[in-house]
């Protein structure tokens, strides 16, 4: 009998390929050979599933997408409407191994997509996406009475989506992790100050 093949999990073995590569060497690094090493597969193989090394790298940043989606998703169980904030902005810092690796992953493709026409319309999805996230969240708290009726949404989600950008950029280029810890010593409202 025929061996079935889910070839959406083989999708995203690549792609986990991809975001290993790219976590370890940069945009720079990654090649077909290499990734196809990276996931102890031929190149005739991954042709199959990518003409291109274009598309592998956009299906690689989908991949991290997805991934942290998911994780947000089940992070969204916390009681209080803040809590739920505190936990996905927990899920988006580089903590561990994953987030790390995923950090990194988004940040090459940011730097990639200001200069290539093909990235720059999927990195600012991927960034849209991420600011509703925010200002959702915000609103939820502003509703329930849990921040001011008078927040600028719009303004406090890019503030807080900005410092969370730079906390990324911080712990991933902080020499032997020596970053400050997550979650700070002592809670203060990092959104309306």
């Amino acid at each position: 009998m025929p061996k079935e093949v889910d070839h959406e999990a083989r999708r995203r073995e690549l792609a986990d390929a991809v975001c290993r590569v790219i976590a370890r060497e940069g945009l720079a690094g990654v090649s077909l050979r290499v990734v196809a090493d990276e996931a102890g597969w031929s190149i005739g193989s991954m042709r199959y599933y990518f003409t291109t090394k274009d598309e592998l790298l956009q299906f690689a940043l989908r991949r991290v997408d997805d991934r942290i989606e998911q994780r947000l998703d089940a992070s969204c169980v916390q009681p209080t409407l803040l809590g739920r904030a505190h936990a996905v902005i927990d899920e988006l810092l580089p903590l561990d191994v994953q987030r790390r690796e995923e950090a990194l992953v988004w940040l090459a493709f940011v730097s990639r997509a200001t200069t290539d026409a093909k990235l720059a319309p999927m990195a600012a999805e991927v960034w849209t996406r991420l600011n509703e996230v925010f200002v959702g969240l915000l609103r939820a708290a502003v509703e329930a009475g849990e921040l001011p009726a008078d927040l600028d949404l719009v303004r406090e989600g890019g503030r807080l989506q900005a410092l969370i950008d730079g906390l990324v950029v911080h712990l991933v280029s902080a020499p032997n992790g020596s970053g400050p810890p997550w979650p700070p010593s002592s809670r203060t409202d990092i959104w309306t100050s």
